[in-house]
């Protein structure tokens, strides 16, 4: 009796997790090297691949935004009331490695993720106005004999709807032909749905960065939360009243004295290539540098972000299946938890300095340390009330691996 998928797989050793994290290692440059061996593949038989092959030809890998949610992660996410899913549509890579197996067991297929690009009018132009989104994934199908492997591409066409948002009633069509004809269900649905987890997972922040492809690897650039960065900057959208500002070109922008975000979340959305001007005690325009805070200050603010990024690491290591939130304010009703790990009932505050001298806090925010003081008590309060293991970490503590976990079994 032949055996199936399955049972190859365990007999081997081998296993879809095994495969998700070998895969995610490379997602984005073996995307790019089977799609081109298929067009290959193709044009031998005298086929021309029309959409892939378009995408492909326009595409530069350096202009791609390369997004890394982790697999497991991101499958703990809950979008069932979440409607947002606005994303710069336009050359966006989401790594997503995936497998899976046809309901007779008798073929495997797997992917790397998923290319998001926006078509043009010559390609789509009977669509009016809307934007036209292909979303193309690449499976490799292995049958159970795993001595045949077949390439084929899904190109899935979406149109934003009145909204702005791509949701699965907005597909215009699909090529689930061949022998992934069973998946294509999931490609019309899962794509919509891994396209709002990423989304709320960066709202949240549990996706903070995203990659750039170079010649010479990968490099990580940090996403830039506009209403973190409202004292300092001004962003200027297509839908901010002043239109002419974001319509000029990069040159024109940086000479008039304008800097340019690359990625820029604001209000549920992703936008790229955001202009902005520095605004408050900054100085603008060509040949002015910005005004400086006191060096002690300044000093004094990069190691308390540094503590923290130390206190992250530790406890991304400690609790490796569990989705951590930074800077959460729903769950006490708009006061921050520095670290939240919901599904532990765990909270972590990190308390520099400034939680315990007056006259620290009053150089670093203005006057207010008393209700800092009030909104400290406040937290404990609420934390017992709700069931969650509130965690403070001291200015003068060690932020070493052992001292949290520690503090995680005394507290």
């Amino acid at each position: 009796m032949e055996e199936t998928i399955k049972e190859k797989m365990d007999n081997e050793g081998f296993t879809k997790k095994m495969f998700v994290q070998e895969a995610s290692e490379n997602c984005f440059n073996m995307f790019f090297k089977r799609g081109k061996s298929y067009i290959e593949l193709q044009h031998k038989k005298g086929i021309e691949e029309g959409i892939l092959k378009n995408i492909y030809n326009k595409l530069d890998k350096r202009d791609i935004i390369i997004i890394s949610p982790n697999y497991d992660k991101i499958n703990q996410i809950e979008i069932k009331n979440y409607k947002k899913s606005f994303l710069p549509y336009d050359k966006i890579f989401i790594e997503y490695p995936i497998v899976k197996i046809d309901e007779d067991e008798r073929y495997i297929a797997e992917s790397n993720g998923i290319l998001l690009t926006k078509l043009g009018e010559e390609e789509f132009s009977f669509i009016n106005k809307r934007t036209i989104v292909c979303a193309t994934i690449i499976w490799t199908i292995g049958y159970v004999d795993f001595e045949k492997n077949v390439m084929f591409p899904s190109n899935i066409i979406f149109k934003e709807d009145e909204t702005g948002m791509l949701n699965e009633e907005s597909i215009i069509s699909a090529r689930p032909d061949g022998y992934i004809s069973n998946l294509s269900k999931f490609a019309r649905v899962e794509i919509i749905q891994i396209i709002k987890k990423v989304l709320k997972a960066i709202e949240t922040k549990e996706y903070t960065s995203y990659k750039k492809w170079t010649p010479s690897g990968m490099v990580t650039k940090e996403i830039v939360y506009s209403h973190d960065v409202k004292t300092h900057k001004r962003h200027f959208w297509l839908d901010s009243g002043r239109f002419k500002i974001p319509l000029m070109s990069k040159e024109e922008l940086e000479r008039k004295g304008y800097g340019i975000d690359e990625l820029v979340f604001k209000n549920g959305e992703l936008r790229r290539d955001v202009p902005y001007k520095i605004i408050g005690q900054f100085k603008v325009g060509v040949g002015k540098k910005p005004k400086e805070e006191n060096r002690i200050i300044r000093l004094f603010k990069r190691r308390i972000l540094k503590q923290e990024e130390k206190v992250f690491r530790i406890l991304r290591e400690i609790f490796p299946d569990s989705i951590i939130k930074r800077h959460d304010r729903k769950v006490l009703h708009g006061l921050e938890l520095d670290f939240l790990i919901y599904d532990k009932r765990i909270a972590f505050e990190y308390d520099g300095e400034q939680h315990f001298d007056r006259l620290l806090y009053n150089k670093l925010y203005g006057f207010g340390f008393d209700k800092q003081q009030k909104r400290d008590r406040l937290k404990d309060k609420l934390c017992i009330k709700k069931k969650i293991k509130l965690i403070r970490i001291k200015y003068d503590e060690k932020i070493i691996k052992s001292n949290v976990i520690k503090k995680l079994n005394l507290n």
